[in-house]
């Protein structure tokens, strides 16, 4: 458990924090599956605000909230997915095939656009465990 408030760096566009010195947190302003312009406000915001952690190449469980105006909004999830992680690489990963689990979620609401959280992956196989149950198979 955190002790504490998390402590936020970056502007209303693109913001981060770092929990436990494991778990990153991040939220992007605007809506895009722009490779380049998530690039460069992610990269922008983490090392001008003193990101100084090595890209690991350990595994990591991310989950992305993706927040619109309508659910009717035609903006797709796993682009804008894509574009993010590829935008991180090199900063948190070395490659995206490092992500062991990824959830990806859109809502109706407002504030950060992009919500972004990254930890270790924890070792759990949930899905490959679900499926077997469900279609009664055991490895």
């Amino acid at each position: 458990m955190m002790a504490g408030a998390p402590i936020w760096k970056g502007s209303a566009s693109c913001r981060f924090c770092l929990v436990d010195n494991q778990t990153l947190f991040l939220e992007i302003a605007n809506l895009t599956t722009q490779r380049s312009k998530l690039r460069a406000v992610t990269r922008d915001t983490l090392v001008n605000h003193g990101w100084r952690k090595a890209a690991r190449y350990d595994a990591y469980d991310v989950a992305i909230l993706l927040t619109v105006s309508s659910l009717n909004r035609r903006i797709d999830s796993d682009n804008v997915a894509k574009a993010l992680l590829d935008a991180l690489t090199g900063l948190i990963w070395h490659d995206d095939r490092q992500i062991r689990r990824l959830l990806v979620e859109k809502d109706e609401g407002s504030g950060p656009a992009i919500r972004l959280r990254a930890q270790p992956h924890d070792g759990e196989r949930r899905l490959a465990t679900d499926f077997a149950a469900t279609l009664g198979r055991v490895d």
